[in-house]
């Protein structure tokens, strides 16, 4: 059995480039739990 794990993270910021820059610099592991963290069992 193999398992797929997906997880979507938001940040804000004013434009593009700051968002692209909040995701490179502020999200780090502890920004989200394990309830934030979808699975789905995937064909072999």
């Amino acid at each position: 059995m193999k398992f797929k794990a997906s997880l979507n993270l938001t940040v804000e910021a004013e434009d593009e480039d700051g968002a692209r820059q909040a995701f490179q610099t502020q999200v780090g592991a502890a920004d989200f739990d394990q309830s934030s963290i979808e699975l789905e069992e995937v064909e072999e």
